[in-house]
């Protein structure tokens, strides 16, 4: 979608069969268990809304079941999920507003923790601070603590590089 969006050349069956991939990946939130499972099951959400999949429903019953076990970055991305769709601004504001809460304020800026490490993610600060901070930007563009974190993001860089391939 983001390559399409960029003016790259995708096969449409590709984008397609990706999406349809996602779509059977979703579960209801209800049988959802695992942190993992219901992190994953908000960037499915968002990867379904950015194709203006309606995904409103979803996004509803993972807010209502799940809001506490989010981490901040799966948080932005629902709330984002909200803003594309067109969806419950009182739930956005509630997600918006715990990743706010959610932020750690240090000398080289503000970043946000997930609340354990996933491997299967390859989540870490700087991929999730990233998360928000591109979710804050297009949903809050003035939100004080964005240039907060991109000082973070700069200061957590070694050279020109984060520490892993997926963090850069």
């Amino acid at each position: 979608i983001k390559a399409q969006e960029a003016d790259f050349a995708v096969d449409s069956a590709v984008l397609e069969g990706g999406l349809s991939y996602i779509a059977q990946q979703l579960r209801p939130a209800a049988s959802l268990t695992e942190p993992y499972e219901i992190n994953r099951q908000a960037f499915y959400l968002y990867v379904l809304a950015e194709a203006t999949s309606p995904v409103e429903a979803e996004a509803d019953d993972l807010f209502s079941e799940h809001r506490a076990l989010l981490d901040p970055s799966a948080k932005a991305m629902l709330a984002l999920v909200y803003e594309l769709s067109g969806g419950s601004e009182a739930n956005q504001a509630s997600l918006l507003a715990d990743v706010n809460d959610a932020a750690i304020l240090s000398a080289t800026g503000a970043f946000w923790q997930d609340t354990a490490q996933d491997f299967r993610t390859l989540m870490s600060d700087v991929r999730g601070t990233a998360i928000i901070v591109d979710v804050l930007a297009r949903i809050q563009p003035e939100n004080d603590l964005l240039p907060q974190a991109v000082r973070w993001l700069m200061a957590a860089r070694s050279s020109l590089l984060w520490e892993t391939s997926m963090d850069t």
